[in-house]
């Protein structure tokens, strides 16, 4: 008979957090905010897997915006633009643009360190435009916990 075993380390280098080793966070941050996502506890960091992004706007405005991911002790993560998919005007109705993103090796987030997003609003086209912080992107990101 042979008996194969495997590094459990190796295979499965999540490190447990408690009942709930998963992470998940959704909402919306505006034109202008910088907003922190979620902070990573001291004993353990965080991957970040999977990113939604989409521009908010209304029917008959167009909103184009800028999301910059950061961490709260300075390093830039990422920039994406998105775009509301709304106008319906004298040239018809237009696609818009979201971010939607599996990351293979995920962005890692240091234990005591936070997620900042960072929104600026930059094109828009069409009537009714209105107030920028009005809108901004909605976004959902998951992840899990591990050992530093």
């Amino acid at each position: 008979m042979l008996l194969f075993l495997l590094p459990t380390l190796i295979a499965n280098p999540i490190t447990s957090y408690g009942q709930n080793p998963l992470l998940s966070i959704g909402g919306t941050a505006y034109d202008g905010e910088q907003k922190t996502l979620f902070t990573a506890p001291s004993t353990h960091d965080i991957v970040v897997t999977d990113l939604i992004l989409t521009s908010s706007s209304n029917m008959t405005c167009k909103r184009s915006h800028k999301s910059e991911l950061g961490l709260a002790s300075g390093a830039t993560l990422g920039q994406f633009e998105t775009a509301s998919s709304h106008y319906n005007g004298n040239h018809g109705a237009s696609n818009g643009l979201s971010i939607q993103h599996a990351f293979s090796g995920g962005i890692r987030i240091p234990a005591s360190d936070s997620l900042t997003i960072f929104i600026t609003q930059g094109d828009t086209y069409g009537s009714n435009c209105g107030s920028s912080t009005a809108y901004g992107v909605r976004y959902m990101l998951s992840g899990y916990y591990v050992a530093p």
